[in-house]
Order: structure tokens, then sequence, then C-alpha cells
């Protein structure tokens, strides 16, 4: 999904999944914001509204869940370098191969794979699915003209495998990617990733 699809889906689920379009323009994200000034910055709302049930994932939210370990280094914590709760990079190729990603594999040897078949490169919060696929992030860039995604992307047919922070125009809906979504949990102050995502439109993976 594009990232307006993205947040008019985190709107739904904030307002109960009603049927009616309202539930959809608003609730988490003003859509009646989302447009486009003359030197094609965006006019969307920022950020969630602080009482959205359910929002696409900040940087610091996702980096967080994907690289944070609290038991590294002795227990005093610290970030991994990848988010399958290691400093070294996943290793591509097919789960019932050994691999730990199929970022940097041929369609024609890892083919779609269903969500989760990785269990074994989890992040440090049991997070799956954090190399191979892309989902979008919250933040605009700081020319205020697209939006960050976290994965793997793809040039001249080469897979990076090393999960890279990138960004794409937020309000083209050609620029698809999956959603992992952010909500609170009833623990003043905290803040969770759920381990739950939608379609990925890359070459691996339907998240249901």
């Amino acid at each position: 999904m594009s990232w307006r699809h993205a947040a008019r889906f985190c709107n739904w689920l904030h307002n109960g999944r009603a049927s009616g379009q309202w539930a959809f323009e608003d609730g988490a994200y003003d859509t009646s914001t989302f447009g486009m000034n003359e030197d094609w910055t965006l006019t969307d709302q920022a950020e969630h509204d602080p009482d959205a049930k359910f929002w696409i994932p900040t940087m610091d939210e996702y980096v967080k869940g994907m690289f944070w370990d609290p038991a590294k280094d002795g227990g005093a914590g610290g970030y991994r370098a990848y988010p399958h709760s290691k400093d070294v990079p996943p290793i591509p190729g097919a789960p019932w191969a050994g691999g730990e990603t199929d970022a940097g594999t041929d369609d024609e040897i890892v083919p779609y794979l269903d969500v989760g078949s990785y269990p074994w490169a989890a992040s440090p919060w049991g997070l799956l699915d954090g190399s191979g696929g892309r989902e979008w992030l919250e933040d605009l860039t700081a020319d205020g003209g697209s939006r960050f995604k976290h994965g793997s992307f793809q040039y001249d047919n080469m897979y990076d495998i090393w999960d890279l922070i990138d960004h794409w125009d937020a309000s083209n809906p050609e620029f698809a990617s999956g959603l992992r979504l952010a909500s609170s949990i009833p623990s003043p102050g905290t803040v969770v990733i759920l381990a739950f995502a939608l379609g990925v439109p890359t070459r691996r993976r339907c998240f249901a």
C-alpha cells in the first residue's frame, strides 16, 4: 500500500473498523491535510494524533523494535547492526537451506514465502521479517517531500541485504510497501511495534 493508504488503514482501525467512509478520513491522521505544495513538498499531517490507537511507526520506534537488544553487552543494552538480533549480516537463502533472509536471493531459488518463514531470525523483541521486505515509517524527510521506509531495496536486479532506511514518494500510490503497526499498550508511556504487517508488494512475502 502507499503511505497514504497506510494512514487511512490506521484511521479505520482507530475507529473500530467502522464501515462508513468517515472511518478512513481521520483518527490517527487527518486526510484533509493530504496534498502537495507548488514546490512538491507535502502538506500531509507530519505525525499521528497524540490519542491515536494505531499508527505508522516513527523511525525511532521502528529502529528500537528491530535493533535494540536489552540483553546486549551483559545486560547493559545496545543496538544490533541488523534486525535479526546479530551484528553480522543475515544469511541470504531459503529457510529450508538455513537462510535468515531472502534478500540477496533469486526468485527462481527462493519463491514467495509466507510471513514468519524465518522464525530463528527475529529481532530481540521477537519481531519477524525485519529483513527482506519494505515497510513504511511515519517520518518525513528534511525537505518535506517524501517519507522514510525500512527494508531491502532492489537496484539493477541486485538485492541489498543490509536492510537500509531509504525514502520514497508518500503521495504516489504506485510506491507501495508493507505496513507494520505501532500501538499503545496498557503501561504508562510505553509503545509497542505490533508483530502485524500487511501485503508487502515485493518479491518476497504476503503478510496477513
